[in-house]
């Protein structure tokens, strides 16, 4: 399990070192601008969600209290209230993987949430990704860490800098 854990620090390493090329940033840049000028409309400023706040969800779907999850898992209910609501941070290997066999999200929500581990995410973005399976989940990545002067707020934003991503792989993996 650790291992998945170094696969996933190595993965943002890579999208990372993507997001670094300056044809990439050229394009993001001019793709962000315009969907901040659409976002503009869609109200109130971005909310972020963690691994905490993914891990509080997983538990809600999972019909499961925080002390269900603390037996199952076997790990105090208090941590598991803070983790959720993001007093603690940073939790152990092990911890991660316990909470990942008891929740069993299935490879792509696991993967989402080790990549919220360093990562938190617009929820529009987040929404994006569990609705449709088709984007990969290297272009979410990317679009998660973009870092620019203000971030796309609407859902139509974040489908587009997503597109933009997916485009922008693909010509620089194809040659």
């Amino acid at each position: 399990m650790r291992e998945a854990c170094l696969h996933a620090r190595a993965r943002n390493k890579t999208t990372a070192a993507f997001l670094q090329k300056p044809v990439v940033q050229r394009t993001l840049i001019d793709t962000v601008e315009q969907a901040l000028a659409a976002s503009r409309k869609n109200g109130p400023d971005n909310m972020f969600i963690g691994f905490g706040g993914y891990i509080g969800r997983l538990r809600n779907e999972k019909g499961l209290s925080f002390r269900q999850l603390g037996q199952l898992a076997d790990i105090d209910q208090a941590y598991i209230h803070r983790l959720e609501g993001g007093e603690k941070k940073d939790p152990s290997d092990d911890i991660v993987n316990s909470l990942i066999q008891v929740l069993r999200p299935g490879k792509r929500k696991a993967r989402i949430l080790r990549f919220l581990l360093s990562t938190p995410v617009d929820e529009r973005l987040l929404g994006q990704i569990l609705e449709d399976p088709e984007i990969s989940l290297d272009d979410f990545e990317s679009a998660a860490q973009m870092s620019a002067p203000g971030r796309p707020s609407g859902r139509e934003a974040w489908r587009c800098i997503l597109t933009q991503v997916r485009s922008i792989r693909e010509k620089t993996e194809g040659g």
